[in-house]
């Protein structure tokens, strides 16, 4: 029977081998764009083995995988976390699952290592690095929190780690400025996927990880987006996406949530929103006492993307003229895909879609808002039939990489959750990747229906 393989972001059929003699002889060639170890090529070939073995007088015999320089595919098992780890410690890069995205990883002690992830990624020096460890202690080791501070990060290690939420706090003296932007500060957190803190713990250093794509482009929920931004570079991916760890990949679907404890001004700094809802750290605080300690400050930040800071060289260092961020993902653009992507809004102000618009417009729909354009549109797709924005937000990404797929689409038109899911905690971080998805672009659309 027919299998399929991936290439790059494409399934390629492997076509019928007819078996007419009595010796079969199969060579394999490279697949473009990565080799893979244990992965979907390898269980194929091993399927095949299984299936004409018994054949009288038919031997399948494999002279070998030739591997195409690019990104290598490891499976879930003890020999493909090995190997990962050896790679981070020799200063390879290793994209890995976590329960928000997957991370482009490097040991976050070498600066070499860490700059290749800049220049893998494309992404500016400007834009700082968020450090997964595996455990509290660990973290400790990464971010100086002694004095008043350190009550604050007790309650929130304690109560989100391990998780989706990265602490920003004033970094140890032998962190390399590279990860943090030259700001002095550097994030930090423990994940959740099994797979990653196996890594990590193995690895034996922390690991210095942003989402494992291009840099600005949609967020990578399985080893297959990663492979079609980046399966062209010499990194190793780790699959998170096979039988016993895929329930814990990806399932919130977005970043992890960013906060700074500013011991000077007495605050917990939001940064970006992400897997842990705001009301949630609030909460936290509330019951430990702190709350009116430590007030938490919500920054609502758009830094433009500096297209001049990309792509970053692997040898560049931090310049000391340069003025970095001091979280990750304030960005005005940023998840975005190939394809314009606007907000859908009944501002009158806002720009104007019209009917015959929509036949080359990709929706992506929340709760069947927009249910009655799906006969006039390119393509439709509802995050979340039911209207909830945990199971839009475990979407999203694949969707918007979905539109890019729809041939023939000139735009992407997403629903405003924000405005129609106004009670739900999780709205204001879907609706912070949408809004940058879209760098803040809005239109309305105009149809009148018969």
């Amino acid at each position: 029977p027919k299998r399929t393989l991936l290439e790059g972001a494409r399934a390629v059929p492997v076509p019928r081998i007819p078996v007419a003699g009595r010796r079969l002889e199969v060579l394999l060639l490279p697949v473009r764009g990565f080799a893979v170890a244990g992965g979907p090529f390898e269980r194929t070939l091993s399927a095949l083995s299984r299936q004409w073995s018994w054949r009288p007088g038919c031997l399948l015999r494999v002279l070998g995988v030739m591997a195409a320089e690019g990104a290598v595919v490891l499976s879930a098992s003890d020999e493909g976390i090995a190997d990962a780890a050896l790679r981070l410690r020799e200063g390879g890069l290793v994209a890995f699952p976590t329960e928000t995205v997957y991370g482009l990883g490097a040991n976050a002690l070498n600066t070499q290592a860490v700059l290749k992830v800049f220049s893998t990624k494309g992404r500016p020096l400007t834009d700082p690095l968020i450090v997964h460890v595996a455990s509290k202690s660990d973290a400790l080791q990464v971010v100086d929190m002694e004095g008043e501070g350190r009550a604050v990060f007790d309650v929130l290690a304690d109560k989100f780690w391990p998780g989706g939420l990265t602490v920003v706090a004033r970094a140890q003296p032998h962190i390399p400025d590279t990860l943090s932007a030259g700001t002095g500060s550097v994030g930090v957190r423990v994940p959740a996927h099994p797979l990653a803190l196996r890594l990590i713990r193995e690895a034996g250093v922390p690991v210095a990880a942003p989402s494992a794509n291009r840099f600005g482009h949609v967020s990578p929920t399985c080893a297959a987006h990663v492979m079609a931004d980046l399966g062209a570079s010499p990194i190793a991916v780790l699959d998170g996406d096979q039988a016993g760890v895929v329930q814990h990949t990806c399932r919130h679907g977005i970043e992890s949530t960013v906060v700074k404890i500013d011991v000077e001004e007495r605050e917990l700094v939001l940064f970006r929103r992400g897997a842990i809802s705001e009301a949630s750290l609030r909460r936290a605080l509330e019951v430990a006492g702190l709350s009116e300690t430590f007030r938490v400050r919500v920054v609502q930040k758009h830094v433009p993307m500096d297209q001049s800071a990309t792509p970053v060289a692997a040898e560049t260092a931090v310049p000391a003229s340069v003025v970095g961020q001091e979280a990750p993902g304030q960005l005005i653009t940023h998840y975005a895909p190939d394809l314009p992507t606007y907000l859908a809004t009944e501002d009158p102000e806002a720009e104007t879609l019209a009917r015959q618009d929509l036949e080359h417009t990709v929706v992506l729909d929340f709760g069947g808002s927009m249910v009655h354009l799906k006969p006039h549109t390119l393509g439709y797709q509802d995050l979340s039939p039911g209207g909830t924005c945990e199971e839009a937000a475990r979407s999203l990404f694949a969707s918007l990489r979905w539109t890019e797929e729809v041939e023939g689409a000139d735009r992407v038109v997403i629903a405003d959750v924000e405005q129609l899911a106004p009670q739900d905690e999780a709205a204001l971080s879907l609706a912070d990747r949408i809004f940058r998805a879209a760098s803040g672009r809005r239109v309305r659309i105009q149809v009148r229906m018969a």
